[in-house]
């Protein structure tokens, strides 16, 4: 292969080892640490998309991350193609937050008895596997589809960082605890008094029923005062009704700011400014699986095995995974 041209790699005037797609791929498959420093392509990597600082020991960790099994108990040695994109993968995330977008994974299954994949680094192409069956593949196909999906979400997130505002959650949580602006108005008034505190409260109630309606309200009494709260059934990601009620009653809460908010739990299904992009996640891999998308992920014909492809690469630097997001809880740890 054609050595790679106008990348930000050859704009490098100090480069002087011609970087090429064959050098690139064998990086992914190369026998020893020895062999990844000789060939000089990380320190080539380094110089413009991985971090900064102890680089011989990050050199280390970048080699022993793409080139070794990716779990002692080789979950997946069965696929090799899997376990190099989960290399590829690791590559990624050991680069500069701003730059993981230029790491992709592409996936070509227009014929859907077969497919292909290829690892793109900016708009080149480091490696392209041969057309595979699906059938024959399908294990691996599925893994890779999961890193993908996995991929775009960290994606989105970077591009869009108001899914991890605070601020912006805690509005939107009043908004849902009461249908009424005037409750809404004093909630948003009282985010940091102290009065309505977990320590404070006193019990939750549930108001009587309207005529020829159901029971659309609660109060929450406190030492110094009530609030008046919705107790219409909750929706995916809403503060209302029993998960409303469930927040006050653990009682862990110094005021109401603290009540509303996630804390440092953002990366959570909870959080409904990720309701849209976790949406469109799951949309998009039951496509690539071929589940109906009115169907839950459940109905996936090999269910444990997804759940443990979905558990195998976390969120950023979260421990949570798009097996998470997507409520399928894991029976085993991985």
């Amino acid at each position: 292969m054609s050595t790679i041209s106008n990348t930000v790699f050859s704009q490098n005037t100090c480069f002087t080892y011609p970087l090429s797609h064959k050098r690139l791929n064998r990086i992914l498959k190369s026998d020893s640490l020895k062999e990844a420093q000789f060939m000089g392509l990380i320190d080539r990597l380094f110089d413009r998309f991985f971090r900064n600082g102890q680089k011989r020991e990050t050199i280390i960790k970048l080699y022993e991350q793409i080139a070794c099994p990716p779990n002692e108990e080789k979950t997946f040695e069965e696929m090799p193609y899997f376990n190099m994109a989960l290399r590829f993968d690791k590559l990624r995330q050991l680069a500069n937050e701003e730059y993981q977008q230029d790491f992709k994974i592409l996936i070509n299954d227009n014929d859907s008895s077969s497919y292909s994949f290829s690892f793109v680094i900016c708009d080149d192409v480091i490696f392209e596997s041969d057309w595979l069956s699906r059938e024959k593949n399908a294990n691996c196909f599925q893994g890779i589809c999961t890193l993908q999906v996995t991929q775009q979400f960290e994606d989105d997130l970077y591009q869009y960082p108001q899914y991890l505002d605070t601020d912006k959650l805690i509005k939107l949580r009043i908004q849902t605890m009461s249908d009424e602006p005037e409750v809404q108005r004093m909630l948003e008034d009282n985010l940091k008094n102290p009065a309505f505190s977990g320590l404070n409260l006193i019990e939750i109630k549930d108001l009587p029923s309207e005529e020829g309606r159901g029971n659309n309200c609660f109060v929450a009494e406190f030492n110094d005062g009530k609030l008046k709260l919705s107790n219409r059934r909750a929706t995916v990601g809403e503060f209302r009704a029993e998960p409303l009620k469930q927040a006050l009653l653990k009682r862990d809460f110094d005021n109401l700011e603290q009540l509303c908010s996630l804390g440092l739990g953002l990366m959570t299904k909870e959080n409904p400014l990720l309701s849209p992009i976790i949406a469109f996640s799951e949309m998009n891999l039951k496509q690539r699986l071929n589940i109906e998308i009115s169907k839950s992920l459940d109905h996936h014909h090999n269910l444990d095995f997804l759940k443990t492809l979905l558990s195998v690469r976390p969120i950023g630097k979260t421990n949570t995974t798009l097996c998470k997001f997507f409520g399928l809880e894991m029976n085993t740890k991985i």
